[in-house]
Parts: structure tokens; sequence; C-alpha cells
């Protein structure tokens, strides 16, 4: 959504964006007006800490999206495509605000650490107080942008999200998830007792308590909505999420460090220990509600077929060529492919880009595990079809996906598999249909 206003044009996204950055902005100075602080320091520090937050979300999200970037370095100047994380907005964040604060008040008398910690502190629990807020005005801009939603859903809270807007793969699916729906509540509500806690003096400002409560349960929180996550940059090749690995890290290190804090101070004849132990099972509620099952339900692509182990795969030479034999349903007649395996993290990740033909009747990508995987377009030059397999049973094809015209990689469109596979199989464009292809068809190897 956007509009033309004297020449400039306005997106509803970035409107949403600013707003919630005034309303932090201004509960923060609020408080320091309550607090009794220096406000010509808070804008200082304000001023440098937007920034540090803005250089730190896009050197994040350039590094996570690596592959966006590497063969095209000057892509990493354009801000306006997009592209900004909030964990690498709270981490410059806080790096701007550690350094500008010892700066400022190395000014002063040579002051201790102490006092240095104390003001630290009741900055950054400031902070944590109207962070909170802001984000889940801000999410509200991901439903304006048809964004950061999760798996689909028939249930009753679902949203529609148009076709243009769907992860390639989820095409047939309308409802899904509202993830950042889910984060904004999960925040006001975490917000609502952050600031009950302050009110009721139970935890003052200063003290560290806020700031660290909320790296924890933003960390444990944020970090089980990500196994909902359709799109996420993977950790190595395992089935979580690269930001999910440094939520969850975050998370228990602010939760021991909270836990630490507390006992230290003795303040076990306080609510304070009772409203950790209720924060603290509210956020491992959430993680195993979002992520975990005690029981995962029969899977029907699963066949106990032992030449369709992929693991086997993971032992022959990287690139080699082998037959494989295709069982269709649509046909009794067998069908025979020459495959490039390639089954290396460096391969998977280069794949087809920089050629001219496939060279072979398809690239079978082979992963040590069942998994959610994305693809893109990368320097293509060429159409395909993407074949999505689990133990070698088809669980889904992606046809006629095109060979990207735009040379801005920001903007390739994502390829997402139906469910987890542990194969992925590129073929030139049309062979899925000519091969009379269906979901549940086997692919097996020698």
């Amino acid at each position: 959504m956007s509009t033309q206003l004297f020449g400039l044009q306005l997106h509803a996204y970035g409107f949403i964006l600013g707003l919630a950055m005034v309303v932090g902005v201004l509960l923060a100075e609020w408080l320091i007006k309550s607090e009794q602080q220096e406000e010509a320091l808070f804008w200082r520090l304000l001023l440098v800490t937007l920034v540090g937050g803005f250089v730190g979300a896009r050197i994040y999200h350039v590094w996570t999206d690596w592959p966006l970037y590497q063969y095209n370095l000057e892509q990493v100047l354009f801000i306006w495509n997009g592209g900004l994380s909030i964990l690498g907005a709270l981490l410059g964040g806080a790096i701007a605000l550690c350094f500008t604060l010892a700066f400022e008040t190395q000014k002063k008398v040579q002051p201790s650490g102490d006092k240095l910690e104390k003001k630290l502190f009741i900055f950054s629990d400031i902070a944590a107080l109207c962070v909170p807020i802001s984000q889940a005005i801000g999410r509200v801009g991901n439903y304006v942008n048809q964004e950061l939603y999760g798996p689909p859903t028939d249930l009753p809270w679902g949203i529609y999200i148009e076709p243009e807007h769907r992860i390639a793969g989820y095409e047939q699916h309308g409802y899904f998830h509202p993830l950042f729906a889910y984060e904004a509540v999960g925040m006001l509500i975490f917000a609502g007792c952050l600031w009950w806690l302050r009110q009721q003096r139970v935890w003052k400002i200063g003290q560290g308590y806020f700031t660290l409560s909320y790296l924890a349960f933003y960390g444990l929180f944020r970090g089980g909505l990500e196994f909902l996550r359709l799109e996420k940059a993977n950790w190595w090749e395992s089935s979580l999420g690269l930001n999910q690995v440094i939520l969850f890290a975050i998370g228990g290190v602010a939760v021991a460090s909270l836990f630490l804090a507390l006992l230290k101070q003795k303040l076990s004849s306080t609510p304070t220990p009772k409203v950790l132990g209720l924060l603290a099972m509210f956020c491992l509620g959430v993680v195993s509600v979002s992520g975990c099952q005690l029981s995962k339900p029969e899977d029907p692509y699963a066949t106990p077929n032992p030449l369709s182990n992929a693991h086997k795969l993971l032992q022959v030479a990287d690139h080699s060529t082998h037959s494989a034999l295709v069982r269709r349903s649509a046909t009794t007649e067998p069908l025979i492919l020459n495959l490039e395996v390639v089954n290396t993290p460096q391969s998977i990740q280069q794949g087809l880009s920089d050629r001219s033909e496939i060279g072979s009747d398809g690239m079978l990508f082979v992963f040590p595990e069942a998994g959610t995987r994305v693809f893109w377009m990368l320097r293509m030059h060429f159409d395909l079809d993407m074949i999505w397999l689990k133990q070698g049973k088809v669980v889904g094809i992606t046809t006629d996906i095109p060979h990207p015209q735009d040379s801005n990689e920001r903007n390739l469109p994502r390829y997402s598999s139906p469910t987890e596979v542990d194969w992925v199989l590129e073929v030139p464009a049309g062979s899925a249909k000519k091969w009379q292809l269906q979901v549940g068809d086997a692919l097996e190897l020698p």
C-alpha cells in the first residue's frame, strides 16, 4: 500500500514503522522525566542509538542473506530495496548506547565503574519498557505488506494472503498463521507485565532486571515462533533457523543472568521470583506449543524403501552422475534419468547458477536430514521445474520457475518446499509435465 505526496512515493509500511518509533520515543521521554534523568543526555543517546541500530540492522541482514550480495557487493548499500533485521537493530543500538554512554560519563569527574553501569541500566531498562510496544505496533506493517506469516491453517484467525504474496510451493493455500500478530500480541502482554512490575515497585529502573527480562522473553518467545517461519536461513544443515539459534542463545544467557542477579540480591522474600517463574513457564509454554510435538503424525509419504535413503547419497562423490529409476502412478512404464548429485553445502549453495544448461536430466540436491528448504534462482540462465522429495517420494512439484530478469538479487522470489524434504530435484522447465510426474511418485537410486 502506497500513495503519492508532493512527488514522493509514501508507503503504509514506512508510516507504521515511523509511528512505532514515535510512540516508543515519547514513552521513553516520559520515563526519563519521571525518573528525573537528564533529558539532554537522553536525546543525544537516542540519536546515536538510532543510527547504530539502523547500521546494525543492515549489517545483520546482509550477513544472514549473504548469497544475495556476495556477487554484487554494491547492493549492500541499496537499503531502499529493503533488508533490515530487528536483531541487528537491537545489537547495533546496544553497542552504540554503551560506547556513547561511556564517553558521556567519562567527560564528568572521573565516574566510577559502578556509576557507568548504573547509568547504562537506567537507559537500557527504559528501552526494555518501551521497545516491546514499538515492536508490536511495527508488526502491523507486516500485515500491510502481507509478509511474516506462518504455515497454512484453517483456524478462525488465519489471515488471507493474496496469491502474489504467497511463498512458492504454497500457492494452493489461501489462509495462513498470522505469525506477525502472534509476536505483536505476545510483546504487548509482556510489556503490560513489565509496566505492572514498575508500577508496583517490584522492580526499579536501573537495576537491570527489565533489560534482562526483555532479552530472556524475546529470545525464547521469538525463537519459539521461528518454528512457524516458512522462510528462514537455516543454521548449517539443521532444521533450526540461524536467527532461532541466536535467539535461543540470547534468551538462555539472559534467563541465567537474571536468576543469578536475583539470587545475588537475596530477593527470595519478594514477589520477584514468583513473577520470574511465571514468565519462564510462559516462555517455555510458547516454545513447546510453537515447535515441539510429543508424537509426530504418520507421514503418508514415508515408506521403508532402503533404495531411497538420502544418507547413502551423502557418501557418493559430489557432482557425480547416477542413474535413477522413477516409478510413476500415471503409467506402468518406469522412467530412467541420469542425475547429477550435489551433497556438500558449497555445491548446494552454488546449484545451477552460472550454467547455460543442466548437462544431465537434472540436478539432485541431497541434504543430511529432512527440513523445510528454500531456493532462489541466483544467476540462473534458464527456466526450471523443481521436484520436492522426502525419502524418495515426491511430495510437491513447482513448475515453470522463470530465470530472473531483474538484476537486483534482493527482488528474487523464494521457492519453499511444501513440507519437510531431504531431496530436491531441479530439471528443465516442462519436464515434470512431459514425464507425467505426480505427487506420490517414487525416485530410486542404486
